[in-house]
């Protein structure tokens, strides 16, 4: 299961392109920073040699100047390695940005750091392992995610006020066979005024 925050890119009043979602457009500027969080605990994965079982965050992006998607994701749990990469998805071709939970030139790490769940994994505990995640990105950051974006698509905006937010979500993904057993709650986006 994959829990999802659609955003509106219209405003339901006037029909107007909704700017609520360009956190560096406008009024907003630079003095402003996303805040992305939950709360996550792993039971039990299990991913047989050549699957891979893992899960994290996903901000899908807009650019309304090229029209073009891209995510930034930042790995929570897994049997793949939590490094820096810009990679392309696979059913889509979009481009893929991705950290991990600690701090990074993509933003800061607030909470608990990415767990290394390595296959099989059982909780020693009965609620399981993690705890509350939470990762910061301001407008320099975001220029960085860009950037990191933009060495495999180059038609991207390297403006951060062109990008809107179009949704938030969270992926838990198996790669061939696996398991995965996880509590997640308390999912949270804000922008927050620094």
């Amino acid at each position: 299961m994959n829990p999802l925050f659609q955003f509106s890119r219209f405003d339901p009043a006037s029909g107007e392109p909704d700017d609520r979602l360009t956190p560096w457009a406008g009024q907003y500027d630079t003095d402003v920073e996303i805040a992305i969080s939950f709360d996550l605990r792993v039971k039990r994965l299990a991913a047989p040699a050549g699957s891979a079982a893992y899960g994290h965050p996903t901000l899908s992006l807009f650019d309304r100047r090229s029209q073009i998607h891209f995510y930034f994701i930042v790995m929570t749990y897994g049997t793949v390695a939590s490094v820096d990469n810009v990679l392309r998805d696979g059913p889509h071709g979009d481009v893929i940005v991705a950290t991990a939970f600690r701090d990074s030139r993509f933003g800061r790490s607030l909470g608990a750091a990415t767990l290394a769940t390595p296959s099989p994994f059982a909780s020693p505990s009965v609620e399981g392992t993690g705890g509350r995640y939470e990762f910061r990105f301001g407008r320099d950051e975001f220029a960085s995610i860009i950037a990191a974006a933009r060495t495999l698509e180059p038609g991207l905006s390297a403006n951060p006020a062109d990008y809107l937010f179009d949704d938030y979500h969270f992926n838990n993904e198996i790669f061939g066979d696996g398991e995965i057993g996880l509590t997640l709650g308390s999912m949270g986006l804000k922008l927050l005024r620094r």
